[in-house]
């Protein structure tokens, strides 16, 4: 293998490293999947706005391996048990009315 091979082999890894940290930069710089897929991975367009239903209300870790969640979603408040060898849905209630911004004693 000649001198002129290696540096001709030394120049294209360089150019294909290159473009695929350029690549990188323009993934992190452009948040391509905010706009292009939605909920359910449906395609939607960049002006779209979504209602959040979702909130996690409380987290406690019961071991090392195991998350106990509570979280709201939409109407109903629930309790879920995460592991690495499933999850488990404790149970279910209906979510209590948001605290208002005005009391009651106030009036």
């Amino acid at each position: 293998m000649g001198a002129e091979e290696i540096i001709r082999s030394l120049a294209a890894l360089l150019f294909v490293l290159g473009l695929i940290g350029g690549l990188v930069v323009l993934v992190r710089r452009v948040p391509l999947a905010s706009w292009w897929i939605g909920a359910g991975g449906a395609a939607r367009g960049a002006g779209a706005r979504e209602t959040r239903v979702l909130h996690i209300l409380e987290q406690r870790r019961l071991g090392p391996r195991h998350l106990l969640v509570r979280l709201r979603w939409a109407d109903e408040e629930r309790l879920l048990l995460l592991g690495p060898h499933g999850d488990l849905d404790l149970g279910r209630r209906p979510a209590a009315p948001a605290p208002s911004s005005v009391s009651e004693e106030g009036r």
